[in-house]
């Protein structure tokens, strides 16, 4: 990449952080009640990303394969 590429990804990147960072603060601000679903979505997220992580660890497990699948699961 040319330097001219460089400073523009960083540039990109920098400001789609800064951007990702703002907007949640601006929609909710705090004269306003948060929406329900959004609420829900606070309850139910963190238990469905553990369950993805775990399944994404455990992926390529073969389960019938020796021992492998118990060292795999207890670690």
């Amino acid at each position: 990449m040319s330097l001219v590429q460089q400073l523009l990804t960083i540039a990109f990147a920098a400001s789609a952080n800064f951007l990702t960072r703002v907007v949640p603060f601006r929609l909710f601000q705090r004269g306003n009640q948060t929406p329900r679903y959004i609420q829900e979505l606070g309850e139910f997220l963190p238990g469905a990303i553990m369950v993805m992580l775990v399944v994404y660890c455990l992926r390529n497990v073969t389960w019938l394969s020796g021992n492998h699948g118990w060292p795999d699961l207890t670690a």
